[in-house]
């Protein structure tokens, strides 16, 4: 039994503690999320400075600190220690700074979740709620075209719900695990008819629909009808009773909003999905972001294997994913998922992600916490109207451990601060009877253990200003970069620099506008030094173009296409090899070596073939079907015995699949005689090139597993020749 008493004995909390905290629920989701303008993690900041700032006033007012007083306080006091202790045989150390930061923080904020007594935490939850309604309404907003920031005011429909998040998963990552809360905030009061939380529900729901964010919902789905079911379980029909009202006024407006946002949104432009569309079998389990994690899933997977106990280290999955990216999608099995290869910093799952960083153990504790908590509800559970607050903070829990299972909510402050905060207070609700813990503790009555912490929290506040900093000129080194102020942009990105010497983005956005006024040595050195903490296309790319500009091609493609081999999804590494191989091809043409300039025009032709499927916009396109045109002009003036030869394997391609090969019109000319056609297919089959039957002529290049056909219609009144095929 849940010792009700105990829980009513919960004295208030200092005022400073509600008061920060409320803060930092506040605008944490309300600041910008800058990584569109090129810094990144401004809300981890935030977080991370008002969660030390609250627990240094601790230390010197000497308030009382919680112990680990309950089974649940241990496994995630320990957790926490294997999950952070990862660092000290991580990979990379710079990305392990800001993993321990951030993680640090989180620690602080579950104990600090414990002080917070039943009153106080409602008036918190209300502060979360009210941030949510907000980004939420911005949202909207943003589904209509409506946006703040001129970098993406093009965005429209789900692609442009970014809010204050700066991408429609974590804004929805925030706004699912709330509804819950919400609901507990409507029905914890019979008779409440304050209209504030229904219009905040009606808010997030509304952004969930709008967005249809298949992992959020599921997760919302799955944990809103467990709750109902535990309300039904353990909640006294009197209790039912009195919030009959209410609870139909919810359901009134779940029925309304899915019958209005379900399909196609009111006043939209009709370029989204329906939920059904959204959730059908071929879109969950064959669509491409699926593929895209199960590329993810497997790649992770062999992360763990090579380091299933110490891991590669807290933070480290972005520094070391492309390198496993490679190997991985050079295996054969593994090719159907090279259309879907790019960099990612999580692993879209956040166990394995913790299993890859931390380790087996500290994943193991994650999920025993999780097992634990469901086991203690039922363990403690009664029909009372008391349960009904736990059954909704482990609801909250719930929608977020669910999408952990497909996204990393859990790597996102806004999303991470919710967590870690219910989970605090489940732990006081879950144990009333050793709470509330009030007593010193012996780091509150040692002098040096104090000075001990605070000296720590100083260093950890001190390297998250200096990051914070340093991307704020970052951000405005990139604003000024697209303006062609380069010589201003430079400045910014030195300065980057001086205060986070460490940094991968700013020496390589530094390297780039010093390549631009012509110093390429000079750029070339800051690209080795941003090589140290990132592997990265964007490097690789900037080095190719640094090369470019000195009329040094041979290095230009290998640095084109060294990057392209571990991120053959990047446009600009296609078509720049493309570019490369194609300068490097057109003199030879015409300088007595037309083997190797007809096997460089293959290179590009394929690297520009591939560059087309990922051009971002239309401009890009039609710029690489004149090249295009321009390298099959070149390739069939050479002789056939020239053409035949095959192209030695370069790189990964994955154009089209087996079931459904690539097939791209390269170009069409009519005259009076004939209709000359180019055609490339992805397939070495001929078949799968559908040639029409009255094909003439036709000529056959090999590149690689893909061809390039030429081939004759001749006109009604021209008479036909014999067919002929020639390879």
């Amino acid at each position: 039994m849940i010792d009700h008493q105990a829980r009513k004995l919960h004295p208030p909390s200092p005022s400073y503690l509600v008061y920060g905290l409320g803060i930092m629920f506040l605008t944490v989701p309300l600041i910008y999320f800058g990584s569109i303008r090129g810094a990144t993690e401004p809300k981890d900041f935030l977080a991370e400075i008002i969660l030390f700032c609250l627990l240094a006033i601790q230390l010197i007012k000497k308030q009382p600190l919680p112990k680990l007083c309950s089974l649940q306080d241990r496994i995630v006091a320990l957790f926490f220690l294997f999950y952070l202790g990862s660092a000290i045989l991580a990979e990379n150390y710079y990305w392990s700074l800001w993993g321990i930061n951030k993680w640090a923080a989180l620690l602080i904020l579950y104990f600090l979740a414990q002080q917070i007594n039943e009153k106080q935490q409602d008036k918190l939850i209300a502060v979360l709620l009210t941030a949510g309604s907000i980004v939420a309404g911005f949202a909207i907003m943003n589904y209509y075209g409506l946006h703040f920031d001129e970098v993406i005011k093009t965005m429209t429909c789900r692609s442009g719900m970014i809010s204050t998040f700066g991408n429609r998963n974590y804004l929805c990552a925030f706004l699912a695990p709330l509804i819950p809360l919400n609901i507990y905030l409507i029905l914890s009061r019979p008779g409440n008819k304050n209209p504030l939380p229904y219009f905040s529900f009606t808010l997030l729901l509304s952004t969930l629909l709008y967005a249809k964010t298949r992992g959020a919902l599921l997760g919302l789905l799955i944990s809103v009808s467990t709750l109902l079911l535990l309300i039904l379980i353990y909640q006294e029909r009197e209790w039912l009773k009195a919030r009959g009202r209410q609870m139909a006024t919810l359901v009134g407006i779940t029925l309304i909003l899915l019958a209005l946002l379900g399909g196609t949104p009111p006043f939209s432009d009709h370029c989204d999905e329906s939920l059904t569309q959204r959730f059908s079998s071929e879109a969950m389990f064959d669509g491409g972001s699926t593929q895209a994690r199960y590329m993810l899933w497997g790649l992770t997977a062999d992360m763990i294997k090579d380091h299933p106990l110490k891991g590669i280290g807290i933070g480290n999955y972005g520094f070391a994913m492309p390198g496993y990216q490679k190997d991985y999608l050079t295996r054969p099995e593994n090719w159907q998922y090279r259309p879907y290869a790019g960099w990612a910093l999580d692993a879209h799952n956040y166990y394995l992600q913790v299993a890859t960083e931390g380790g087996l153990i500290p994943a193991g504790l994650f999920l025993a916490l999780l097992i634990y908590l469901a086991i203690r509800f039922f363990m403690t559970a009664n029909r009372s109207h008391d349960n009904f607050q736990v059954i909704c903070l482990l609801c909250s829990l719930a929608t977020l451990s669910i999408h952990a299972l497909v996204s990393f909510p859990l790597s996102l402050m806004s999303s991470a601060i919710l967590f870690w905060f219910i989970t605090g207070r489940t732990n006081f609700a879950l144990h009333p009877n050793i709470f509330p813990v009030t007593q010193t503790t012996p780091i509150t009555q040692n002098k040096g253990l104090r000075f001990a912490l605070l000296l720590l929290l100083f260093v950890l506040s001190i390297s998250a200003i200096l990051k914070f900093t340093s991307d704020r000129y970052l951000a405005e080194g990139n604003r000024l970069e697209r303006n062609k102020e380069l010589a201003a942009s430079e400045k910014y990105y030195s300065d980057s620099i001086k205060i986070n010497p460490f940094g991968w983005r700013n020496e390589e956005r530094l390297g780039a506008v010093i390549s631009q006024q012509g110093r390429h040595q000079e750029a070339d050195e800051h690209f080795t030094l941003a090589r140290r903490n990132a592997r990265t296309d964007l490097i690789d790319n900037e080095e190719g173009l640094n090369f470019v500009r000195q009329g040094k091609y041979v290095k230009a493609l290998e640095a084109f296409v060294r990057g392209r081999s571990t991120f053959p999804r990047n446009f600009y590494l296609n078509q720049n090899s493309g570019l490369a191989a194609k300068a490097l091809a057109d003199p030879l043409f015409y300088g007595g070596d037309p083997l190797r300039a007809t096997e460089l025009a293959k290179l590009a032709f394929l690297y520009l073939e591939q560059a087309l499927t990922l051009a971002p916009q239309i401009q890009e396109s039609t710029k690489i079907g004149y090249y295009l045109i321009s390298l099959s002009n070149s390739l069939f003036n050479q002789p056939d015995e020239i053409l035949s030869r095959e192209l030695p394997t370069r790189g990964i391609f994955y154009f089209g699949s087996e079931k459904s090969p690539l097939r791209h019109l390269v170009e069409e000319v009519s005259s009076e005689e004939y209709k000359r056609v180019r055609l490339f297919c992805s397939s070495p089959n001929i078949q799968d090139a559908e040639l029409p039957p009255d094909a003439d002529n036709v000529r056959i290049i090999p590149l690689g597993t893909a061809r390039l056909y030429q081939y004759q219609i001749k006109t009604e009144h021209t008479k036909r020749a014999p067919s002929r095929i020639s390879h």
